[in-house]
């Protein structure tokens, strides 16, 4: 049974800027202030215990009460070193929170703010034929949630010949980082035709990846 009820607000103040502080230099800066709300209710693995009927959404459920204020900010800067070629850099820093819709299921999410750091340098090459833009990129996120069904099965001494197994749910967190290297191709050999070729190449790791899985053995 999966179960939650309420509201996902979110308002948001957001504002751009466009620099040149040359011929050869442009800069464009946006930033996104966010205050979100979580309000509601959901069926929990301790709810469903105590309910008359386990498979239907009975009994009592707990409360889900949550705020975060998020603060995103972009930067991207184009230098204009020769007439159709340059050089672009780009930054940026996201934070987001979690969703109502993570307390579907019984297990508790313990849902918190992520931290999404950004980072990207690359050239450009612009031709009525063909337009190039190739990039490396180094990205992370703190607090990556994932729900995860985990499966065992053992043996106990004081049972010869007989073995045992559990399923459980378990919310799992982590962090996520990974360099890549983007090239992004558009060529138009002749009018009415556009061929668009990107290659991306990464190599994402896991950080800060532990958990202690808690079954409950069958009696």
């Amino acid at each position: 049974v999966q179960y939650y009820n309420g509201i996902d607000n979110k308002m948001a103040l957001v504002a751009t800027e466009k620099w040149k502080p040359n011929r050869k230099l442009d800069i464009d800066l946006g930033t996104r202030l966010e205050w979100q709300r979580i309000d509601g209710d959901w069926y929990s693995a301790e709810d469903r215990k105590n309910a008359p009927d386990a498979t239907w959404i009975s009994g009592t459920t707990t409360d889900v009460k949550k705020n975060w204020f998020n603060v995103n900010f972009t930067a991207n800067a184009t230098y204009k070193a020769f007439k159709n070629a340059g050089f672009i850099a780009e930054v940026m820093y996201i934070q987001q929170a979690g969703k109502l819709s993570s307390y579907a299921g019984a297990d508790d999410p313990n849902i918190e703010k992520c931290e999404i750091p950004g980072y990207a340098l690359g050239v450009y090459y612009n031709h009525p034929k063909v337009s190039v833009v190739s990039k490396v990129t180094k990205i992370s996120r703190t607090n990556f949630k994932n729900n995860s069904t985990f499966n065992a099965t053992w043996t106990d001494d004081k049972y010869p010949g007989e073995s045992f197994s559990a399923t459980t749910k378990q919310t799992s967190s982590y962090d996520v980082n990974t360099i890549g290297w983007t090239t992004d191709v558009l060529l138009k050999p002749f009018k009415g035709f556009d061929l668009h070729l990107l290659l991306t190449l990464q190599n994402p790791e896991y950080d800060n990846y532990a958990l202690t899985i808690n079954y409950e053995a069958p009696s």
